[in-house]
């Protein structure tokens, strides 16, 4: 296979030896992959502790920390979907709340109006961003929708 010698696989398979020596280390993962007797305190180290055990099958295989990586970084694509569509309802929520003072009170000047006009840019930004990590129609689905969420500030901004 000519992909092991590219250096995208040599770093990924060099990263993740090193993480499961040091997860050996420290007793958090035993020799034969699986579950050590130290507890693991942060959640990003449980997902990769959770990596190695479950492709614990396949340890004697040569690919067997590029299938550790791939197991890890599942959950990645799912948590930047869920951030963007996250980031979706904050902006969304402005909207709403923008509306509801508009009602109340007349007109929104000042800091407030700067203020809700400066974050849902920055939530959109952000919004398409994270959706840029995701993986199949999702991401497509959320770059659409912070897309065009972008493109009515430009519209905005042409008008006034």
């Amino acid at each position: 296979m000519n992909d092991r010698k590219k250096k995208p696989y040599k770093e990924t398979v060099r990263t993740m030896k090193f993480l499961g020596e040091m997860l050996i280390k420290s007793k958090q993962l035993n020799e034969d992959f699986s579950q050590g007797p130290e507890p693991i305190r942060t959640e990003a180290g449980r997902r990769l502790l959770f990596a190695f055990i479950l492709q614990r099958d396949r340890r004697e295989e040569e690919d067997f920390y590029l299938y550790a990586a791939q197991e890890w970084m599942k959950d990645v694509y799912k948590q930047s979907i869920r951030a963007s569509i996250l980031f979706f309802f904050l902006n969304f929520s402005l909207y709403i709340s923008a509306i509801g003072l508009t009602r109340v009170v007349g007109e929104i000047e000042g800091i407030p109006a700067l203020l809700l006009f400066t974050l849902s840019i920055l939530f959109s930004f952000l919004g398409f961003y994270l959706a840029l990590l995701g993986k199949n129609w999702k991401k497509g689905a959320m770059i659409g929708i912070h897309a065009i969420i972008l493109y009515q500030f430009t519209y905005f901004l042409n008008v006034i």
